[in-house]
């Protein structure tokens, strides 16, 4: 339930802030599948705020009667910055005399809701998609981007969503050397629609009308939604839909003839990224640098996600792209086979398995809720006297903070203006904690 907040008097603002936070919340498929956050204070656009974890360790079997001290050693914390980068505002209509409250505020809200939902839910999905390590250098890699992959793909195309996908993704995460946590899976619009058709056959019988499918005939696979399959909370977002994609790279070599794929001349082991989450010696991410074959290397970007495998065949493995020498002709990635293990390089051949960036139409994600987090923070009031207001109301379990301002009273058109603000920031916080899941 939303708490108001703000200057006596202004119930009309204040009603509207509750409704528009109210219908965000129900818009928003990451603000139900994210841990958020709020704390008392002021704040501005590019602000930080800090968040720690403790480093893993191993606890010790330790004999009282022995000779030797039980180990003292502090674990540490890893430590991240989480900036409060995004500050989503926009207009809306001022409420006068001739609006009646309940029409004005049921028009109104649910413009303002949906109006930050879509630049919402993208920044948070984009944390997924954004790497944020250097691109030199020794890398602990921790606070970072998911690169753990599980793929539908046959022949030369990928296939449509389908319940292994969530089957895979879910062994994968739960391998990791990571606190257990809720699982969630977030899929693009022609996703969904391909799960919700393998998922409800028509004869489908007394085990799947058990299982809740003769509901999702009825009413579909609503947006900000979920259902509970495979272990995840399984929702949909068209965000995902039109922005988690990747395009192909048609030409990857200087030459002059265009290559989409690239040989691979030698694979060897990558000891510049490191696994950060671990006191002591940290151990290798299991990176592969890949020399290829070609002119000049051109088109290949950190972030992509790379195809290994023969032109005219299933995969062998798929990566993200996590450093690129363009010089040397060298990519680095983990690969990752199809149902999501991590290969090393005797798993992968250079005779026959080639380099290439993929048309992806779904990049699909699934992930522990706590590795997703984002903190909302308000912002200072407009001084006494100054001919503005401020009002705004905050959700106390989705952790969302809206604000709306009035002022600046305009002689000419004889109204004032009204604008909301969203003052927010998001990271993903542990590498381990996620998978993308490419389908269709």
């Amino acid at each position: 339930m939303a708490v108001t907040f703000g200057q006596e008097g202004l119930i009309v603002p204040k009603t509207l802030a509750a409704d528009a936070l109210m219908q965000l919340n129900l818009m928003s498929i990451f603000s139900k599948a994210a841990l958020g956050g709020f704390r008392e204070g002021e704040f501005e656009k590019g602000a930080t705020v800090q968040f720690r974890r403790i480093k893993i360790t191993d606890a010790e079997d330790y004999d009282p009667r022995g000779n030797t001290e039980a180990n003292t050693t502090d674990p540490g914390y890893l430590v991240g910055d989480l900036s409060l980068e995004n500050l989503f505002t926009n207009a809306v209509p001022v409420y006068s005399s001739d609006y009646q409250i309940e029409k004005y505020i049921s028009e109104v809200g649910p413009q303002m809701a949906f109006s930050i939902t879509k630049k919402f839910d993208l920044a948070l999905y984009n944390k997924f998609r954004t790497p944020t390590h250097a691109s030199t250098g020794n890398v602990s890699y921790g606070v970072n981007m998911p690169i753990r992959i599980v793929a539908a793909h046959k022949d030369t195309a990928f296939q449509p969503f389908n319940q292994d996908l969530l089957i895979n993704a879910a062994a994968g995460l739960e391998e990791e050397d990571v606190p257990p946590g809720d699982l969630y899976a977030i899929l693009a619009t022609r996703a969904k629609a391909h799960y919700l058709g393998e998922m409800t056959p028509v004869d489908a019988g007394a085990v799947y009308a058990n299982a809740g499918v003769a509901a999702l005939l009825q009413q579909g696979f609503p947006i900000g939604q979920f259902v509970q399959r495979m272990g995840f909370m399984v929702g949909g977002s068209n965000i995902i839909g039109r922005h988690g994609s990747q395009a192909a790279v048609a030409d990857l070599d200087t030459a002059s003839s265009a290559q989409a794929s690239l040989a691979i001349a030698s694979i060897t082991a990558n000891t510049a990224f490191t696994k950060a989450d671990y006191a002591g010696t940290q151990p290798v991410l299991g990176a592969l640098d890949l020399v290829l074959t070609c002119t000049g290397l051109q088109n290949v970007a950190v972030g992509q996600i790379a195809k290994l495998g023969a032109d005219n065949a299933t995969a062998t493995a798929f990566g993200v792209v996590l450093r690129v020498d363009a010089p040397n002709k060298t990519v680095t990635l983990v690969p990752f086979s199809l149902d999501g293990q991590q290969l090393s390089a005797s798993d992968l051949s250079t005779s026959t398995d080639k380099f290439s960036i993929p048309k992806i139409s779904s990049v699909n994600i699934a992930y522990k809720k706590q590795g997703l987090v984002f903190d909302t923070r308000k912002m200072a009031a407009p001084p006494e006297n100054s001919g503005a207001q401020m009002v705004g109301a905050m959700d106390e379990q989705s952790g969302l903070l809206l604000q709306i301002w009035q002022g600046s009273y305009d002689v000419n058109r004889l109204r004032s203006t009204t604008r909301y603000t969203l003052l927010c920031g998001s990271k993903f916080v542990d590498y381990r904690m996620g998978c993308f899941m490419l389908s269709l």
